[in-house]
């Protein structure tokens, strides 16, 4: 299958949303020049870009190979609970890796591929690993990934977009679209080097997030050894299960349904967290926060973007058809993400 069309199309298609936005700042040949600096970054990530599949659920991710002997950086929520993942290259090829470390509550992992027994070592592609500390808000970044799962018919479709914000701990959130399939992928400054690694897909398009490389870079020894540490339940900033709006400083900790209207319903309360220790159960319906209905969503989202951490807010809940008020002391999120 001849997939250079494919790959033109989709240079064509995302350079036609970018340079509105950038013509008032950037002249004609600056424009080229970054176009030019896109195809290669793609050429030479688009092999290494890999879908981790685990072997003994139907779970998927993406990883990014950053080594000739197939050592794999992707999220830890990808590989959670896995030995060993499948490897499935653009190309068609597979391999096997075996799951090596992961810091959970960085949601950092690494993979890294194995050779069966007798047969000789190959050199995978691979791309190198860079630095965050750098990146400031408006740089121009790349995503890639395997979106909705491995599709042979077509590449890893690349995304082009900007850092919107560096957190106070080097965590970055781009406006890269992002879906599912998407976690563990890799994020590209314009030389080419994996600068992150997709972490929590936000329900707006600016609040994706990525561990820095700076991360992996801190960790790599304990990573590589295969050290497991920390809790993804930690914090709803790492936790792309967990629903809390990761704008928000002040955590409610519970995956909410972010499709329910007349209320929101709880889905799940990790333990631990404020809204299981205030007593919040699944199936609970919350009416009002702080005394704001909260007939859906994104009324409880604006609510916790503007409460601050350590405060108590009232939650009027709906249980099995019976009202009542849960007092819930919302968590700091840097201190959760310090566990």
């Amino acid at each position: 299958m001849n997939r250079r069309p494919i790959i033109h199309a989709l240079y064509a298609a995302l350079l036609s949303l970018l340079l509105p936005a950038l013509s008032g700042a950037m002249t004609f040949e600056e424009l080229k020049s970054m176009e030019g600096k896109v195809k290669s970054v793609v050429k030479k990530a688009m092999p290494a870009t890999v879908a981790l599949v685990a072997e003994k659920s139907p779970a998927s991710g993406t990883g990014i190979i950053i080594s000739k002997d197939g050592l794999i950086l992707t999220a830890a929520h990808v590989v959670e609970g896995s030995e060993y993942m499948d490897v499935l290259f653009p190309d068609g090829r597979s391999a096997r890796a075996q799951v090596l470390g992961a810091n959970r509550t960085l949601d950092a992992a690494m993979a890294k591929i194995v050779v069966p027994d007798g047969e000789s070592p190959a050199e995978w592609p691979f791309v190198n690993p860079g630095v965050s500390s750098p990146l400031k808000t408006t740089d121009i970044v790349i995503a890639m990934g395997h979106p909705g799962g491995f599709e042979l018919r077509r590449p890893p479709p690349v995304r082009i977009g900007r850092i919107v914000n560096k957190e106070d701990d080097g965590f970055l959130m781009s406006d890269c679209t992002l879906v599912g399939g998407d976690s563990g992928g890799p994020l590209f400054d314009l030389d080419g080097h994996v600068i992150g690694i997709h972490s929590s897909i936000g329900g707006k398009v600016e609040q994706n997030l990525h561990v820095p490389a700076d991360a992996f870079h801190k960790h790599w020894d304990a990573l590589k050894a295969g050290r497991l540490w920390g809790s993804l339940n930690n914090t709803m900033r790492y936790d792309p299960r967990l629903a809390d709006d990761p704008l928000a400083r002040a955590v409610l900790g519970a995956k909410l349904d972010r499709d329910s209207v007349g209320g929101v319903r709880v889905v799940a309360c990790p333990p631990e967290m404020p809204a299981a220790m205030a007593g919040l159960k699944p199936g609970d319906i919350i009416l009002s926060a702080g005394g704001t209905a909260t007939s859906g969503y994104s009324d409880l989202a604006g609510v916790l973007a503007e409460a601050a951490p350590e405060q108590a807010v009232a939650l009027q809940v709906r249980r099995q058809g019976k009202e009542t008020t849960i007092q819930v002391k919302l968590a700091d999120r840097e201190a959760l993400a310090s566990r």
